[in-house]
């Protein structure tokens, strides 16, 4: 084969990807999804996306997810892998090649975990392992018996039953006595916050207006979104997902700003967002978290630990060296947004 050609990818290959998609991960990708998850969300006339091509084929794909984060005042610009496909009998160094060129788009690169054969890749492009983030779950009522004849496989609901069991017994002896200093407000389009900026030596991911306005987009989810405030100051962004069945709902804490070390605030939070699940019918929700202080808030509440993933960092100009990290899986949470 001689060398392919890798370009960013057009509008017109949208189609000839989701065949690409669906022959490599054998699933079935809707268009409206795909253009949605590699739509830019600065420029609605470009991808988010590279191809490689032979014989004006195209053999490999990669998307990418665009993010911006804070580190000691500096903003920086980062990406996020998705979607990298190569057909079987082209494997090896092209996958290599797209990924590399990804990668390199912004200041850093933040992936999470991602497919064994993914991950064997992350090394030979430069990427190492920066922690892990670990996903939390919780219970607010068991499911209902009427989820029986909506759910067609019996298996599921047994074990999605045993779950909100379990949860629910690590939560009924939990008393908890907190000052409710935290409140929230409904979102605006009022982001900047300087007192984000005062965590020193800790990378947070920060969602601007666009990326916002981007995460609204998808539509297989409703989106409730607020601004975290404790006294006169104003942290951030809180982005949640809920997603709706035909008897119940389930819910997701998709961002959450970094709010400081002050045990008794995350406690605030966290009951502030159960009360909006609850009022929104959600039978359980989930939160990724690589904070040490809302880690032991979620454990101080009886939420439990179902799930641990990697975190591999691209970072050439070492800009995380020795720095911590308040990391939500915003770039990544595409398994619940149904992909």
């Amino acid at each position: 084969m001689s060398n392919p050609l890798i370009r960013n990818a057009k509008h017109e290959d949208l189609q000839e990807i989701s065949l690409l998609i669906e022959k490599v991960f054998r699933i079935k990708i809707s268009m409206k999804y795909l253009q949605w998850i590699i739509s830019d969300p600065y420029d609605t006339g470009q991808l988010n996306s590279i191809v490689a091509l032979n014989n004006n084929k195209i053999i490999a794909h990669v998307g990418y997810i665009k993010s911006r984060y804070y580190l000691d005042g500096k903003e920086l610009i980062g990406t996020h892998a998705i979607l990298l496909c190569v057909l079987p009998k082209y494997r090896g160094e092209i996958g290599k090649l797209i990924f590399q060129r990804v990668s390199s788009i912004g200041d850093i690169s933040i992936i999470y975990e991602g497919t064994e054969s993914a991950q064997r890749i992350y090394p030979k492009v430069g990427f190492y392992k920066l922690g892990s983030i670990f996903s939390y779950r919780t219970s607010l009522k068991l499911p209902q018996p009427t989820e029986l004849f909506f759910n067609k496989k019996f298996p599921t609901y047994i074990r999605n039953l045993s779950s909100s069991i379990l949860d629910v017994l690590m939560r009924c002896h939990k008393t908890v006595k907190i000052d409710p200093l935290i409140n929230l407000k409904p979102y605006n389009h009022e982001i900047k916050s300087s007192h984000q900026l005062l965590f020193h030596n800790v990378l947070s991911n920060y969602p601007d207006k666009e990326i916002i306005d981007w995460l609204i987009k998808c539509n297989f989810l409703d989106s409730h979104i607020f601004t975290v405030h404790k006294n006169k100051k104003m942290f951030g962004i809180l982005f949640l997902y809920i997603k709706k069945y035909k008897t119940y709902s389930m819910g997701r804490i998709n961002h959450l700003p970094n709010i400081g070390d002050n045990i008794n605030d995350w406690l605030s939070l966290l009951i502030e967002i159960e009360i909006i699940f609850r009022n929104q019918n959600c039978s359980t929700f989930s939160v990724y978290s690589t904070h040490p202080t809302l880690i032991k808030a979620l454990n101080i509440l009886g939420y439990r630990n179902v799930r641990t993933r990697a975190i591999w960092a691209f970072d050439n100009d070492d800009y995380l060296k020795e720095k911590t990290y308040h990391l939500t899986y915003l770039e990544g949470d595409h398994g619940f947004r149904n992909l």
